[in-house]
């Protein structure tokens, strides 16, 4: 472990090019990935019912919504219609490949 600590703090401008190249490859298998569709549909579905919007913070906003902001999740319910084609085309194409 040390070593690898190192080895990337002597050569910063290689690991940062590293890093970034993983950060992008995450950030595209998270967009692919039907389960992220279906992680943002469960939030939106749990956090639009009424016991989390009749809640409200000192400013005003409901506490659902002001959770949803505060992990970057949508606020609209067709997320989850989408996570739903994601999950049946990932069904479909389970099935048939």
């Amino acid at each position: 472990m040390l070593m690898l600590f190192c080895s990337t703090q002597l050569q910063p401008a290689r690991s940062s090019l590293r890093r970034n190249r993983r950060h992008l490859a995450a950030r595209r298998f998270y967009w692919i990935d039907p389960f992220s569709y279906a992680q943002k549909a469960i939030a939106v579905n749990e956090f639009s019912t009424a016991r989390w919007q009749s809640q409200s913070t000192p400013a005003g906003v409901s506490l659902g919504d002001t959770i949803l902001d505060q992990r970057g999740l949508p606020h609209e319910r067709w997320w989850i219609w989408c996570a739903l084609g994601a999950l049946a085309h990932l069904d479909v194409a389970t099935v048939s490949g």
